[in-house]
Formats: C-alpha cells, structure tokens, sequence
C-alpha cells in the first residue's frame, strides 16, 4: 500500500511528459512495460532513471513499484499497490502505457489517452 493518489501519478507523469515530450521508451519484452528497466546514463553525465513513464513516475513520488509487478498491466498494479482510481482513470493510464510500450512518444501517448480516456 502506498500513500500516494492517482492524481498524484497523473501529475507526475504529465509533468515527465512535459520535460521530455519526445522521449520514446524502448519497451525491452515484446511491448511488456518494464517498470524499473534502467536507461543508461546519458553521455551529458545525467543521472540513469527508469525509462518506463509510469516507473519514473512511481519512483520520482518516492514508491518505486516493486520488481514483482514487471510487465503487469498499470491498471493491475494500481489495484495491487491499493491507489484508489476510477474505471476512466485506469483506463487513461493503460492507454498510455500501451502507446508507450509500442514506441509512441510520451506526448503522443498521453495525447492519444487523454482523447479517448479524458480525466483532467
């Protein structure tokens, strides 16, 4: 269980989004989200992060998801990990995953989500 509410993830993943709006997760497991697969350090010396949206997302709010729950769907860790969230709102975030998980880019993926599945 952890203290953290789905708008606090949407938060932090539009913001990611907004930093980093081209970035393209390069999913390592046929299109299965590995939450804490790491990208490596960039040759600018900056600090290696999880390349997943919703791993970064996790771990920047101080509640890395745990390694158990790699390649399960968002929709299903959030019920594992007890955040609370609607049918649109778990609906929104596996819409983003899975256009991140297919080589979208973050701003395309959230772009696509926020169509289908709006919740802001």
């Amino acid at each position: 269980m952890t203290d953290i509410t789905f708008k606090d993830i949407e938060n932090e993943v539009r913001r990611l989004v907004n930093e980093n709006p081209d970035y393209k997760y390069p999913a390592p497991y046929d299109g299965l989200c590995t939450y804490n697969a790491v990208e490596s350090e960039g040759e600018d010396g900056t600090e290696a992060k999880p390349a997943c949206l919703f791993g970064q997302a996790f771990t920047n709010l101080g509640s890395p998801i745990p390694d158990k729950h790699e390649g399960q769907f968002i929709q299903t860790v959030l019920g594992v990990l007890g955040i609370n969230s609607t049918r649109a709102e778990r609906c929104w975030a596996g819409a983003v995953q899975d256009k991140q998980d297919n080589s979208r880019r973050w701003r395309e993926a959230v772009a696509f989500a926020d169509r289908i599945y709006p919740i802001s």
